[in-house]
């Protein structure tokens, strides 16, 4: 079912009113074979939800008889459903990227030492001089080495 499609108050107020009869025809149906407290039980149940269901059938005719609540949520609504959009969009390009675009590419190595030292100094002092760096492990404490 779509739930897009508009639904006009009287089409709304006639599935109300054909729900309250369906469920009144069925507690009208199994009433006679319960005891005096069930029955009272389920006619309050009856009453309190067909009550709820009629309040909010009125509330919500109440808030549509106001313009201004239209313009307001016309413009929400085209908020979200931009958002929605370019968030679907976003995740499309991203897993066709990922299945794609990224096959068998890799990360280069890179040179921790004169990362530091770039962040530390904020300076490039010693990068022309660098041709690559080589990890060296040694007693579970990493070194690298710099070699030109």
């Amino acid at each position: 079912m779509n739930t897009n499609l508009p639904i006009c108050l009287g089409q709304l107020l006639h599935i109300l009113i054909q729900d309250t009869y369906h469920d009144l025809s069925q507690l009208s149906e199994l009433l006679h074979s319960r005891t005096d407290m069930e029955r009272k039980i389920q006619l309050a149940r009856f009453s309190r939800k067909t009550n709820h269901h009629f309040v909010r059938l009125l509330a919500l005719a109440n808030w549509a008889s106001s313009p201004e609540n239209f313009k307001n949520l016309s413009t929400f609504t085209t908020f979200l459903d931009t958002q929605s959009r370019l968030y679907v969009d976003t995740a499309d390009l991203l897993y066709l990227q990922e299945n794609q675009g990224l096959k068998g590419s890799e990360l280069p190595q890179f040179c921790i030492v004169s990362a530091i030292d770039i962040l530390r100094m904020t300076k490039m002092y010693s990068l022309k001089l660098i041709s690559y760096c080589i990890p060296f492990v040694s007693q579970c404490s990493c070194r690298y080495y710099i070699h030109s």
